[in-house]
């Protein structure tokens, strides 16, 4: 089945895209998998995910969340090893899709940085080291050629893929 991919959202002027990659959905009965992108802003000393593309059915939003924003969503018991629901992430995005936070978690977890949870399918725990995973991707931005583009290798087309929430109650229904 094709991508089902979304016009970029706006690029942050001197972020630099690291790599691209693809993450299974979390759940046993998701389909599809969903491509993102890893950047790098030097300036800000971040990195960033993006969520760029869904194989199956889903919404989701497409801005750049930065690194910083999900250590401090998961501040407290996540951070100490307790598992959470994707919804904890919920905050990081300005777009309402509800499967966004489920999404970025199934990206987190291709990343490195979570793991499913054995308590639920739904659940995660926090599993990389946050400050190595950006130096990591810092260092791999000091090999990027200057000007690579940053938006999606596969966002020629517009589709349906807007920021209407889904059925979905809190983004882990197909995440």
């Amino acid at each position: 089945m094709p991508k089902k991919t979304k016009k970029p959202s706006p690029d942050i002027p001197g972020l630099v895209t690291v790599r691209t990659g693809t993450a299974p959905k979390c759940g046993k009965g998701a389909v599809g998998l969903l491509s993102y992108t890893v950047g790098y802003h030097a300036g800000q000393k971040e990195a960033f995910l993006r969520i760029t593309a869904n194989e199956s059915s889903g919404l989701f939003s497409d801005e750049w969340v930065p690194l910083a924003a999900i250590e401090k969503a998961l501040e407290g018991p996540p951070m100490k090893g307790e598992p959470f629901r994707s919804k904890v992430l919920a905050p990081v995005f300005t777009g309402k899709s509800n499967n966004n936070a489920g999404f970025l978690c199934a990206v987190a977890r291709q990343e490195g940085l979570l793991k499913a949870s054995p308590d639920s399918e739904f659940l995660h725990r926090v599993s990389g080291d946050f400050a190595r995973w950006r130096r990591e991707v810092a260092k791999a931005a000091q090999k990027q050629p200057r000007g690579r583009a940053q938006g999606h290798p596969e966002a020629e087309q517009d589709t349906d893929h807007g920021e209407e929430p889904s059925e979905a109650t809190d983004g882990d229904a197909e995440a």
